[in-house]
């Protein structure tokens, strides 16, 4: 398979994985949104049908409490007539002399059926006064005999339609003989549901809805229904394929069940219009982005393919592998941060290798430095030996004094290769900074003097300057320095140490005046066996920066052509943790 090849099925993977997300972070939650749009309609009809049917209800439930105060109070001037209060303290039956058409009375001596004019007194005014809301009172002493019953012919008001067919209202009061409160009987009056309930109640507020009386006990309908009774047990109900609202109300005195049924078709169904239109935009948006999604990934994607296949190649070992930058800004910044991935990948494993080999080497060095070490000081001194007995123009003497110059230097390296090997090892325990900095300046003294150059007397300290480190492994790296330094001098130039402490860390800075550094030298300087000098190993400001590292400090360099050079190390103080 081609290059290109491989890019174009790069790009067909990458397409598919774009619908893909496309598809499951819109167009999936967009339908889901519809779905939850579509059902949040019904449910908000449904719970503003709910609220106006309960509302309406409420308005029936108070207009009739306050049309039964009303009554009740008639009820009670009716029961408190003096012939009913008379009757009723005695205990015997009782009628009413003279007649009328407003009502009458079953006597005390009549039998069944028999009637008597309801009079002219308390009573029969009363009674008058209840035209239009009771047809029909019982009384009964405080055993339940019943001692008279006043019945009229109902009087329909025009205009109540099916409020006719109404069944009365039972109701009962007890009745109290005055002054005293004692109870003496009972009245049971069969209210009129119009007295009530007047016609405008009877079609409440709400459009289409049904409202329905019941008793409390048996559960029977006061009021004609079009419906099953049953129905207006239920909170909702479905009827000729609508679906219907239920409220109720319950109401001790008078005791009634006051329910109201509401269709849902007509509130509902702008609430579910809204809900398809946003459904239709939603899929109307759908169809939009999956067509922009299509022309976008076109363009997208092919670049992308080459990428993650360039990808691939480099996943695979083929560091060189690089991109052209071409395609959308987006892509062309992803293109150029992959060539430079590469690149800085490339650096990075040639870093790698190179402290492989580096580690590889102290190993080497650790394992070499006892078996080169004692056959040089043998053969030192041997050469010493022999030496001694040589005059110093002798040619054998020449030779022997610069082998002996040879073995040292030889010594020297394996030296700083072992030290270099064990400097990432430190033990760090409180120490005085002072004491490696003069025992290391005292070691380099002799180098400065062979250069005819001065080393300024730093211990210019007052007292002592605490930090945590290994006293061994930085006279070493103070030395390094120091002889470092020593090596950039000429006659009459000069070098120098200073230390400066604060709380947070001591700075030890080992100055110069000799010729500096070119900004290439100072960017390659701390890697191991580089080196400017024909006899030089390299390694001795590697060493100092691997020590100045394990001391949890850092090294760092400051030098310019003809300025000389600044090393400085910071260590941690006494007492502050790392």
């Amino acid at each position: 398979m081609t290059w290109r090849e491989r890019g174009a099925r790069g790009g067909w993977r990458l397409r598919t994985g774009f619908f893909l997300v496309v598809f499951l972070g819109a167009v999936l939650p967009l339908g889901l949104v519809g779905l939850w749009l579509t059902k949040g309609a019904e449910r908000s009809a449904e719970a503003h049908v709910r609220m106006r049917t309960e509302a309406a209800l409420e308005d029936v439930a108070r207009r009739a409490r306050v049309n039964w105060e009303l009554h009740r109070s008639g009820l009670l001037s009716l029961a408190e007539s003096e012939e009913v209060v008379e009757a009723l303290v005695s205990g015997r039956k009782f009628g009413a002399d003279g007649g009328g058409d407003s009502g009458s009375a079953v006597g005390a001596g009549g039998g069944p059926g028999s009637v008597a004019g309801a009079g002219t007194g308390s009573l029969a005014v009363a009674w008058e006064e209840m035209q239009g809301v009771a047809d029909r009172a019982v009384f009964r002493s405080r055993e339940g005999e019943v001692l008279a019953e006043l019945v009229r012919r109902p009087r329909p008001q025009p205009g109540l339609g099916e409020a006719f067919g109404a069944s009365p209202i039972p109701v009962t009061l007890a009745v109290h003989r005055p002054g005293t409160g004692e109870p003496i009987g009972a009245l049971d009056a069969f209210l009129r549901a119009d007295a009530l309930l007047p016609l405008e109640l009877l079609a409440p507020g709400v459009a289409g809805s049904v409202l329905a009386l019941f008793e409390p006990l048996e559960g029977r309908p006061l009021l004609p229904l079009t419906m099953e009774p049953g129905v207006f047990a239920r909170d909702r109900f479905l009827w000729e394929g609508e679906t219907w609202l239920v409220a109720r109300r319950q109401s001790h005195e008078p005791p009634l069940v006051l329910v109201l049924a509401a269709p849902m078709g007509d509130f509902t169904e702008p609430f579910v219009e809204a809900g398809r239109s946003g459904v239709f935009a939603l899929l109307a948006v759908t169809l939009t982005v999956l067509l922009l999604t299509g022309v976008v990934s076109q363009r997208l994607t092919r670049h992308l393919g080459i990428l993650a296949e360039a990808a691939d190649d480099v996943a695979a070992g083929s560091l060189e592998r690089e991109v052209v930058e071409r395609g959308p800004d987006e892509v062309r910044r992803v293109a150029s941060a992959f060539n430079q991935m590469t690149a800085s990948l490339q650096e990075t494993l040639a870093r790698l290798s190179h402290q492989e080999a580096l580690a590889a080497m102290g190993e080497l060095a650790a394992s070499l430095a006892h078996e080169v070490r004692n056959p040089l000081t043998a053969i030192r001194i041997d050469l010493e030996r022999a030496g001694e007995g040589l005059g110093e123009d002798e040619p054998a003497a020449r030779l022997v004094r610069r082998s002996l110059r040879d073995i040292e230097r030889l010594d020297a390296s394996v030296g700083d290769a072992l030290r270099l090997a064990r400097s990432g090892r430190v033990v760090l325990k409180e120490m005085d900074v002072g004491v490696p900095l003069r025992r290391a300046v005292a070691a380099a003294l002799p180098r400065f003097s062979a250069r005819g150059a001065t080393l300024r007397d730093p211990f210019g300290l007052e007292e002592p300057v605490m930090v945590m480190g290994d006293s061994h492994s930085l006279e070493h790296l103070f030395l390094n320095l120091l002889l470092n330094a020593a090596e950039a001098l000429s006659a009459g130039q000069e070098a120098g140490v200073r230390v400066r402490a604060t709380s947070r860390q001591v700075h030890v800075a080992v100055f110069d005046t000799g010729e500096g550094m070119t900004p290439e030298v100072r960017e390659r300087v701390l890697e191991p066996f580089f080196s400017t000098k024909d006899e030089g190993t390299g390694l001795g400001l590697p060493m100092a920066h691997r020590i100045a590292l394990a001391h949890g400090g850092s090294l760092e360099i400051e030098s310019a052509p003809g300025r000389g050079t600044t090393v400085t190390v910071a260590l941690r103080p006494a007492g502050v943790r790392s």
